[in-house]
């Protein structure tokens, strides 16, 4: 049996356990922790193999714990989690680390509050002693080498929800942009590392075209988002709309299906579930050259993508324009990303290789 422990994040869960999902469930427990689980334990699954918090729960999950023979971490975030492994490090021989960015990047930069620190602290000491090590992007591990010296098993995973009817109906509903306003995402939440003043600074020269600029900012660091807003407003006007308020799956991606223009400014693995969602759309989407995330989509997977620092010498309607050929093929791309046969294989390889040394 694997335990899964889920660090909660309204964008991710259902997507999460729906790959789960596609196997065997007596095989699988989840174990749903953080804050914000309570408001949502009804809405995401009835699965009774699904726990939601620890309050209430602590002796099945420390039953299941020893039972486990592996153990996944989605994300590596909560003081609870990171204090347990650092005081039980017997699981690390059998457990999982699912790098998700910030739980490795954020370590060692300056802006970060004295707890994250501390967190980090804590979670150097025995980070490096995890068995095995899941990346989203291939760049992750390298850096989780120089921030943590893991000498973990290196896995490769992909979240992605199998289910994309909802997303071709909305896709097939997406207007064309022309004679309409343009649509222009930055970012994909309220984190510095997004870089969102920055790139308004690029985008100021088209301040007087028919745009808006919209600035999802309704999780993490509610005092970035403020200023975020406050530097966004005072280019663009009333042209700036940040998002400031959660919002369910469904509604989000109808959001994003109204873009024309992507920009993710990010210095760190960050905001994927967006860029996927934004190429299949047909988006034009821009990143920095130099990180996991252009590695992942340019390099690796060969997705039609656009660098950042190419936009200042870019005439609007070449900023803009993207050749429907290209479109349909990161549409394809992202479509085969998501077949459930190749989401199985991924997440079956994963599975067969921390459990077949516990046979």
């Amino acid at each position: 049996m694997i335990l899964h422990f889920i660090h909660y994040d309204p964008k991710f869960l259902d997507t999460i356990i729906n790959i789960i999902q596609i196997f065997n469930m007596k095989q699988h427990n989840i174990v749903v922790y953080g804050k914000g689980v309570k408001e949502e334990k009804k809405e995401i699954t009835d699965n009774k193999n699904v726990i939601y918090g620890f309050k209430y729960n602590r002796k099945r999950i420390k039953g299941l714990i020893n039972d486990s023979k592996g153990i996944i971490f989605h994300g590596l975030y909560d003081p609870s989690i990171i204090l347990m492994l650092a005081l039980n490090r017997r699981l690390l021989k059998k457990s999982n680390w699912v790098v998700w960015g910030g739980d490795v990047y954020s370590k060692g930069t300056k802006d970060i509050s004295f707890k994250k620190r501390l967190k980090f602290v804590v979670q150097s000491t025995f980070a490096a002693n995890f068995k095995y090590l899941t990346t989203l992007a291939d760049g992750d591990y390298k850096v989780a080498v120089e921030k943590f010296g893991v000498k973990s098993i290196h896995l490769k995973g992909l979240y992605a929800n199998p289910d994309t009817k909802k997303a071709i109906q909305l896709r097939n509903e997406r207007k064309s942009y022309t004679n309409e306003v343009i649509n222009i995402q930055v970012g994909n939440s309220a984190t510095k590392s997004n870089h969102h003043m920055e790139v308004f600074d690029t985008l100021s020269c088209y301040k007087d075209e028919n745009i808006r600029i919209h600035a999802p900012l309704s999780y993490n660091d509610h005092e970035y988002a403020k200023k975020v807003i406050r530097y966004g407003r005072e280019i663009f006007g009333e042209k700036f709309i940040p998002l400031t308020k959660l919002t369910d799956a469904y509604t989000y991606n109808k959001y994003q299906s109204t873009m024309h223009v992507g920009i993710f400014n990010n210095d760190r693995q960050q905001g994927m579930g967006n860029i996927g969602k934004l190429l299949f759309f047909g988006a034009k989407v821009y990143l920095r050259s130099n990180t996991a995330l252009w590695d992942k989509y340019v390099n690796l997977e060969k997705y039609h993508l656009f660098d950042i620092s190419s936009i200042s010498s870019m005439s609007f309607k070449q900023f803009v324009d993207f050749d429907d050929k290209k479109a349909e093929h990161n549409k394809k791309k992202y479509l085969d990303s998501r077949d459930i046969n190749q989401l199985k294989s991924i997440w079956q390889t994963i599975f067969d290789a921390m459990l077949e040394e516990k046979e």
